[in-house]
């Protein structure tokens, strides 16, 4: 399987990998060139300039091992056991490499110049992974050929700690059916064949890390808190994760028109903690789970590292540093409101809220401003999700008994606190399908005045059908076209990221979550039948 996904991987998108990684190029005789199955990486390390690669030996009795290859790890991958236990990681790792003239019948020649010939065996090259054997050289007489091992992912020394490099090393023996050979004279051992390694690559598969993305206020809390514990479920799987948490607010005015700069400010905030983290993990694809606001955030930073390669470094090839574009593999939201939120226009439209908080408060969650439905629209129709990204998208609905109120059950754990808020907010987007504002004339202006004095009023557009929503983004705005997979599940806007180990009224995402992660369409999971 390890080399289907690496050959797919060259042929589906040869162009846009080649033309944004930067390795070592081949230099070598065979007609291999190791960048044609894959790209160098830390789960496709390469040995292809040391001093053992590209020379034709015979063996050399006073060492151990004619040649030795160096695969350097630079990554961290995670808790190796629980990844296993999870499927997370590869079974096993294949060491590959092309090598030229093994001989594989047997000669007589005098080896000890005493006239007489000497029965030599056929060409046994001996293969050893850090110092274990694992088998012999396999090709033909003055040919080029392929050899390949496959091992159990145990016997790969990989980091156990961020920042730490371990260091995997091939060995070869040359000739040893040959080495203790009794000759006609006496005499033990005989130099006949000699071989040439281009290079030695080693690969395997890993899940890649995760980035958790917040929502409006930007706090950590809503993934690492014990009711939510999204990072509980990271560590049961044993993936490495990062928080890309953020300020309150975005440090400018978000209530532009046509702009939407709490987005950018935020997206630029996941950009800048996708860098540091692969820089630390030595890696540059990336899942993505994020929560309300974070999935538009996601958007932006997902379209801007497509259309603005930014180059990381993804492991060590012979000690070159090699690099590669961030990437995201995957997708998923939480009640993101892609098409925005009614609340957010009534907020503007100071339609709800207004008994709840003052001005000074709605400064704070000036971000809202880009979460109006027809902002929010817009850039979701100019931030598409690529189809070469598997996306999830989650939706929940807080009407769990669809009486068409919220009792303080369904409101437990709410990011708003107060039942009575939460009704007010569910039965706007309930019913309100959007705002038109028209300009009128004031009733008292004076008449000299140029322009004349208008105030803007406000008129509520009734749904054509009523719109489930977790009581601040409805289930149609959570789960958008261009997602590859949509839920809708039984919550709040807090508990729609949680998992549900009580049987409480909630449907469990994050459930649904690990479902996809090990056994469906997210396909984090090696080995997956849908990979």
């Amino acid at each position: 399987m390890l080399r289907i996904t690496a050959l797919l991987t060259a042929i589906l998108f040869p162009a846009y990998v080649l033309a944004n990684a930067d390795f070592p190029s081949h230099v070598g005789k065979s007609p291999f060139s190791f960048d044609k199955n894959n790209i160098p990486s830390n789960t496709f390390v390469v040995s292809d300039k040391g001093q053992d690669n590209d020379v034709y030996l015979k063996r050399d009795d006073s060492k151990i091992f004619d040649y030795q290859f160096s695969l350097k790890i630079d990554r961290y991958v995670g808790d190796i056991t629980k990844l296993k236990e999870n499927k997370l990681i590869s079974e096993k790792f294949v060491i590959s490499m092309p090598v030229f003239d093994v001989d594989n019948e047997s000669a007589l020649e005098d080896c000890d110049y005493d006239g007489e010939p000497d029965q030599l065996t056929p060409e046994v090259d001996e293969v050893y992974f850090n110092g274990e054997k694992i088998g012999v050289l396999s090709g033909s007489n003055e040919l080029w050929v392929q050899n390949r091992f496959e091992l159990d992912i145990s016997k790969l020394n990989l980091p156990t700690s961020q920042g730490e490099v371990s260091e995997n090393v091939v060995q070869i023996r040359i000739d040893a059916g040959n080495e203790f050979v009794e000759l006609s004279s006496g005499k033990i051992g005989c130099q006949k064949w000699a071989v040439e390694i281009d290079y030695v690559t080693l690969e395997y598969e890993v899940v890649d890390p995760v980035l958790l993305i917040v929502g409006l206020g930007g706090s950590p809390d809503v993934m690492t808190s014990a009711q939510s514990n999204y990072i509980g479920l990271m560590d049961k799987l044993g993936i490495p994760y990062q928080i890309a948490s953020h300020d309150l607010s975005a440090q400018i005015d978000s209530c532009i028109d046509g702009g939407t700069p709490s987005f950018i400010e935020h997206g630029r905030n996941v950009r800048s903690v996708a860098v540091e983290f692969s820089e630390t993990l030595k890696t540059n694809e990336f899942n993505l789970i994020a929560h309300s606001k974070g999935g538009l955030d996601s958007r932006w930073f997902i379209k801007n590292i497509n259309a603005e390669p930014l180059s990381v470094s993804v492991g060590l090839m012979d000690n070159s540093v090699v690099k590669n574009a961030l990437a995201v593999n995957s997708l998923v939201t939480h009640s993101t409101p892609h098409y925005g939120t009614v609340v957010a226009d009534a907020i503007d439209y100071n339609q709800i809220f207004h008994e709840f908080i003052n001005i000074a408060t709605k400064a704070i969650l000036t971000d809202i401003c880009d979460l109006k439905t027809d902002t929010a629209t817009e850039f979701t129709r100019r931030h598409q999700i690529p189809k070469g990204i598997k996306y999830l998208a989650i939706g929940a609905n807080i009407d769990a008994d669809k009486d068409g109120k919220v009792d303080w059950v369904e409101n437990l754990h709410n990011q708003l606190p107060s039942r009575i808020l939460a009704t007010k907010t569910f039965l706007k987007i309930r019913d309100v399908k959007e705002y038109i504002v028209e300009e009128e004339y004031a009733d008292l202006y004076w008449p000299q005045q140029n322009p004349p004095l208008t105030i803007p009023v406000f008129t509520s557009v009734v749904n054509d059908e009523p719109q489930f929503n977790d009581s601040l983004v409805s289930l149609k705005s959570a789960i958008p076209m261009d997602a590859t997979k949509t839920v809708a599940t039984i919550g709040n806007h807090n508990t729609v990221l949680r998992a549900n180990p009580y049987g409480d009224i909630w449907t469990g995402a994050q459930d649904i979550v690990r479902e996809e992660v090990l056994t469906g369409m997210l396909k984090w999971s090696v080995g997956n039948e849908n990979n």
